[in-house]
């Protein structure tokens, strides 16, 4: 993107949406890896972690070259609790017999709310530009949602591990 290319405020606001999706995302999966047993799916998740953060790095990059020249970027409130909250919703739930399976479903559910986000925000884009790079992201993101649907364990898988 050209630097003297600005965008609408409507697309702006829809970047800054999607970048803080993104992080919210990110900060999502990141605690979910860490509650999973299994080192392959928590790998997963933070892969899929960490494809969040740079899809969130890019469009901080489009925001500050096509939008508010100060150079500011979205600013992701840290202190959002939404990682606490994920760690101790999946630690209650393996504590109450949720297996593994269950956290895999929360790292999928994650992963297709981003993809509903980006789709309506690649509906309402008039920018090819913006729109492409929304569209390369929102792949990802569907190919993300879809290895976890392959690697999902089932409930048989998470009785097996209780009984080793």
């Amino acid at each position: 993107m050209l630097p003297d290319q600005r965008l609408d405020q409507i697309t702006l606001d829809d970047i800054q949406r999607m970048i803080e999706r993104n992080l919210i995302t990110r900060d999502e999966l990141y605690a979910l890896a860490d509650v999973l047993e299994d080192e392959i799916l928590g790998e997963i998740c933070r892969r899929l972690a960490v494809d969040c953060g740079g899809h969130a790095s890019d469009l901080q990059q489009i925001a500050m070259t096509a939008g508010d020249q100060d150079g500011e970027a979205f600013e992701h409130d840290a202190s959002n609790p939404i990682a606490s909250r994920a760690k101790a919703i999946m630690a209650r739930m393996l504590e109450r017999g949720g297996g593994e399976h269950e956290v895999v479903d929360e790292a999928r559910a994650a992963e297709s709310a981003l993809k509903h986000d980006y789709d309506e925000v690649i509906a309402s884009i008039p920018n090819a530009m913006v729109g492409a790079t929304l569209q390369r992201q929102r792949k990802d993101v569907a190919f993300g949602e879809s290895v976890l649907d392959k690697v999902r364990p089932s409930q048989s898988e998470d009785d097996d591990r209780d009984h080793r």
